[in-house]
């Protein structure tokens, strides 16, 4: 499936580079650095793991000077808040957890039977969101992605928020259908902003003010320029990668130009 999408979004020119190398070369670039991959991993494998490494160490280091994520979302969130409570979860999985500024927005909704397990690759991320939610027990945090971790039994919503801008394509869809897998049954929150998933189409006219107003109409699927102003080919991707293995149930588009998709299992 995956050679049928294009490789687009953020690493996709240092990954094809990468992707030139032999496999062995690229293991041997793993071992030199301390990655750990399977024994009979790909050389997409191995080229995908380098790049997630060299993510991480950029990452490591904003999140051991900072608190807060690479984007600014505290209006988002709380509409987040509403919506999780309102579907009264009792088992959720956070996918890139950060600092768990989210799981602190949650602490006075979640339910007292229920959980909240978190998973950053972030290791200083996970430490603080471990030592601000360390009097609950009800929230879990971990270091891992959708490829190592285990997730606990009984989950009954995957929820990402913010993460996709920072993925490739490939990533996106393969995050999706591994969290697909090792949660059957549970339904998915997701929230994508708009602007950082879209490139500026060469030659579109210069930004101006209402430009916001045109990503915001072409959310809401009314008729607009965007696609004469940005390549939308990974936003949409994005959604394709999630119908693959969800049935979007409800859409809710933000004022900043922010989409909040809920799913359940196709099939369900």
């Amino acid at each position: 499936m995956l050679s049928t999408i294009p490789l687009l979004g953020p690493g996709a020119d240092a990954l094809t580079a990468l992707l030139a190398h032999s496999r062995a070369g690229l293991r041997e670039v793993c071992e030199r650095r301390g990655i750990r991959a399977p024994k009979g991993a790909l050389r997409a494998e191995l080229a995908d793991a380098l790049m997630r490494d060299a993510i991480r160490a950029r990452a490591e280091a904003h999140y051991t000077d900072n608190d807060r994520a690479f984007i600014s979302v505290d209006d988002e969130n709380r509409f987040l808040v509403r919506l999780l409570a309102d579907h009264r979860y009792k088992h959720i999985l956070e996918v890139g957890c950060g600092t768990g500024l989210m799981a602190e927005l949650m602490r006075p909704e979640l339910p007292p039977d229920a959980r909240w397990f978190g998973f950053d690759i972030i290791a200083a991320g996970v430490a603080k969101a471990t030592q601000r939610m360390a009097l609950d027990p009800r929230f879990n945090f971990e270091v891992g992605d959708a490829e190592t971790v285990h997730p606990p039994r009984g989950v009954d919503c995957v929820f990402m928020a913010w993460l996709i801008p920072w993925l490739n394509t490939h990533g996106v869809y393969r995050m999706v259908h591994r969290l697909a897998t090792r949660c059957p049954g549970a339904q998915v929150v997701c929230a994508v902003p708009f602007l950082p998933c879209v490139r500026r189409m060469e030659g579109a006219p210069p930004p101006t003010p209402d430009e916001i107003a045109t990503a915001h109409a072409y959310l809401e699927g009314q008729p607009s320029r965007a696609a004469e102003i940005w390549d939308l080919r990974r936003f949409e991707l994005a959604r394709w990668s999630l119908e693959q293995f969800y049935t979007i149930t409800e859409t809710y588009v933000i004022p900043t130009a922010c989409i909040v998709w809920t799913g359940a299992p196709l099939g369900a």
